[in-house]
This record gives C-alpha cells, sequence and structure tokens, in this order.
C-alpha cells in the first residue's frame, strides 16, 4: 500500500483510537451494515450462474471484525473502526477464471437513521493463468438514511489513490434496500424476507452503471437469494468486459 494511504488512515483512525470510554471488538457492521445487493461479500458465500453458454459460480471468503467503538459529540453520535478481508473467485468446473482480494479499514459513524462510511481499501486482481495481478488503493464513502426500518437509502463515491493499468480513479454509488420485520415462522430464529439494488459507475468504464438487484429471505445468520446482474464485470482481469446474468447465492453471515 502506498506511503498517501498509509498517511490517511493514521489521519482516520488518531483521534478515535484516543477517545475516552471505548469499547474493544465490537460486533463488525453494526453502525453501517455492507450493502445487501453488492457483488462483493465480506462474508462467507457461494453463487452459481450461467455466463457466455457456461456454468460459473463465485465462491466468497471474507470477514469483517471490529476493533474499535465509542461515542463523540456530546454522546449523540456513535463511531466504530472494523477491519474487513475478502477473497472472491470465480470458477468454471474446475478450473479458477479469476481471484479478488480486498482489505478494508472502514470507520463508520451513526446517529439516530443516519449514517456515514469511509473506508480506506486495498484490492489485487491475479490474473489466472499469466502470473500477472492489477491493483488498486483507494477511499470509498458511503452516507446511508432509514427512515424507517424497513427502507434504507444509500449513495457515495470512490477516489483511487493509484491504479494498474487504468489511470481513472473516479466512482459512483447508489442503492436502496427493503427488508421485513421479523416474521418468526420458528421459534429459533427470525426470518425475514428483502430485496435490494446496488448500482456502481466507475469512471474507467466511462460512467456506465454495473446493476445488481437481489431478493432473498434472512434466517437468522443465513441468506439465500435470487439476484440478477448487468454491467461491467466486478473482477478486475475482467473489468473490460460487459456480463448480464441471473444467480442463485447462499450467505452465511459474520
Amino acid at each position: 500500500m502506498p506511503r498517501n494511504s498509509l498517511a490517511l488512515i493514521a489521519l482516520l483512525f488518531a483521534s478515535p483510537a484516543g477517545a475516552k470510554g471505548v469499547e474493544a471488538f465490537p460486533r463488525a457492521d453494526e453502525l453501517f451494515a455492507h450493502p445487501l445487493a453488492a457483488p462483493r461479500q465480506f462474508q462467507l458465500g457461494a453463487s452459481g450462474y450461467e455466463l457466455n453458454g457456461r456454468a460459473r459460480s463465485d465462491l466468497s471468503l471474507g470477514h469483517s471484525r471490529g476493533l474499535l467503538r465509542g461515542r463523540a459529540g456530546d454522546q449523540l453520535w456513535l463511531w466504530q473502526w472494523d477491519a474487513r478481508a475478502l477473497a472472491l473467485s470465480r470458477w468454471s468446473r474446475r478450473d479458477v477464471e479469476a481471484a479478488d482480494f480486498v482489505v478494508e479499514l472502514p470507520v463508520s459513524l451513526r446517529r439516530g437513521d443516519i449514517s456515514f462510511l469511509a473506508a480506506p481499501f486495498h484490492e489485487t486482481s491475479r490474473r489466472a493463468g499469466a502470473g500477472r495481478r492489477a491493483t488498486a488503493s483507494g477511499l470509498r464513502t458511503l452516507a446511508a438514511v432509514e427512515p424507517w426500518p424497513w427502507l434504507r437509502a444509500y449513495g457515495g463515491a470512490s477516489f483511487l489513490f493509484d491504479t494498474a493499468p487504468s489511470p481513472k480513479r473516479w466512482g459512483l454509488q447508489a442503492g436502496l434496500e427493503l427488508i421485513s420485520g421479523d416474521m418468526r415462522w420458528t421459534k429459533s430464529f427470525p426470518v425475514r424476507l428483502y430485496a435490494a439494488e446496488d448500482v456502481q459507475m466507475p469512471e474507467r468504464t466511462g460512467f456506465n452503471p454495473n446493476a445488481r438487484f437481489a431478493a432473498g429471505v434472512k434466517l437468522g445468520a443465513l441468506r439465500v437469494q435470487a439476484g440478477y446482474y448487468s454491467g461491467h464485470s466486478y473482477y478486475g482481469r475482467f473489468q473490460a468486459d460487459r456480463e448480464h446474468f441471473a444467480d442463485l447465492s447462499v450467505i452465511l453471515e459474520p
């Protein structure tokens, strides 16, 4: 990771780490939950789909860890610092076509139904069979509002500090999520239904939208969902390719 990225991370986290009343190792992703329809999920998951006439599958091995949590602004704002890591790979039968690795150190803020996220990140895209890789480091920011328990809307932008091979740095993101209350079909864990859409518009593809729709059911920590993706590939190796496919996913949240 370049020096300017490390300097920004130090600036973001210097003040929270020295605050009073700090809780160590809280539950991750509580103040700003990861978008439900985002293609890259920081959980354990698998999805299957057909692309260009061949069966493919995505395997996601990710984890989020809460590091610090505290209060600021006369105790009205909650802040939290998390760490995330993700390995996402695309398989065609037994062959790995691509593999992306992402590390994030997000800081989130929340007050009532308003929340914010600033996430420095570094990602590496492996090019299977060629021994080459593409890398990028940057900052992703999002703001979200939840006026009712069943609705969340979010939007923001990202900026790449350094990137190879493309010099284009900006990106936009927006999304909408609808989620039901606990249905309690069973006594052991809650059941919820949800529908969500995530739209990302990177400058490197001319700000053309990459959209993913997902609808499914949450059974405690387990999510089963059907989705549809349309846009440029979310794998670094194939980012110049346009892809359209419907998928079925199983995701285990931490």
